[in-house]
């Protein structure tokens, strides 16, 4: 009977829960061999003010890394709202896959967004499959070039579909999905809306391996 304690800030959606707790079960019964209706998963929630990384809590943390933004000309102010402009060298550059070079350019770790990711993908003509999974709604705007999505849905429906420039192509939560090469460069603008973001807040080189993580997490 394995049980498995996920500890994680509070404030996850009951549908985000739902997905977690499968995502662990389906894990540990394909490796175990045990049958899935013997998997304990316990969600154990905790306040930002409860955890601590390196000896400092994270609304400390994230004080520290609000300061850096601002510094960096990269943060709103605290007293009131205000447009953020995201300096370039504020968007760490990640390949997620092999040929697929990402920037997240308004997330948690550039301007402070709870529920919005939005950057920019250049694919090589022979980047390696991304494989994904569409926890939030999302759209991929087709700037050059083609890409192609091969997705299946939670039910077991399977499809493809191929953008050209000028075309757009969106992914309803709950999609797995692989985003493939079509032997031509191309370049698509993302965004991702209607869920938290999946790392906490951080600033420079540590946001890319926060991001990386993420990929290879949900991937």
């Amino acid at each position: 009977m394995p049980i498995v304690t996920v500890a994680m800030y509070e404030g996850r959606t009951i549908d985000q829960k739902r997905g977690i707790v499968k995502g662990i079960t389906d894990l540990i019964a394909r490796v175990t061999g045990n049958p899935a209706d013997s998997v304990h998963v316990v969600i154990d929630e905790v306040k930002r003010e409860n955890w601590a990384i390196g000896g400092i809590l994270q609304p400390d943390r994230q004080a520290v890394a609000s300061a850096s933004r601002a510094a960096a000309g990269t943060a709103p102010s605290q007293s009131s709202p205000r447009p953020v402009k995201v300096n370039r060298s504020g968007i760490p550059s990640l390949e997620l896959t092999k040929g697929m070079n990402t920037q997240f350019n308004v997330c948690h770790e550039t301007v402070g967004a709870d529920a919005l990711r939005m950057g920019v993908c250049h694919h090589a003509p022979d980047m390696a499959d991304l494989k994904w999974t569409a926890k939030a709604e999302e759209a991929f705007y087709v700037v050059k070039g083609s890409i192609r999505v091969r997705w299946e849905s939670e039910n077991g429906d399977k499809g493809e579909a191929l953008a050209r420039e000028g075309e757009q192509i969106f992914l309803p939560r709950g999609l797995s999905y692989a985003l493939q090469a079509t032997g031509e460069p191309a370049i698509n603008i993302f965004a991702i809306a209607g869920g938290p973001t999946s790392v906490g807040a951080v600033v420079g080189p540590a946001a890319g391996d926060k991001l990386r993580a993420a990929a290879a997490h949900l991937g």
